[in-house]
């Protein structure tokens, strides 16, 4: 049987966020006079990593069922092929 581990989407947004309370906290001491785009990437950042830990947790689960598939249809195949006493 295989074991997959499902990845957290919560651990790479919390990333994201942490990065972003620094880049935030950083333009707001040296006083915003910074690129005004930093400030965009900064808060769409938590957002860009759900989307990726969210299809990677997808992916993970799709490989999971088409794991177990996969086994039962080799369990299935080893029943059909039991050779004849005699």
């Amino acid at each position: 049987m295989h074991e997959t581990k499902a990845p957290k989407v919560s651990r790479p947004v919390a990333f994201g966020a942490v990065l972003c309370a620094l880049m935030l906290g950083g333009e707001v001491v040296s006083g915003g006079g910074g690129n005004p785009m930093a400030l965009a990437f900064s808060c769409f950042l938590p957002v860009v990593f759900w989307m990726i830990a969210d299809t990677q947790k997808r992916d993970a689960f799709a490989i999971t069922e088409l794991e177990a598939r996969i086994d039962r249809l080799e369990a299935g195949r080893s029943v059909a092929v039991l050779p004849k006493a005699g």
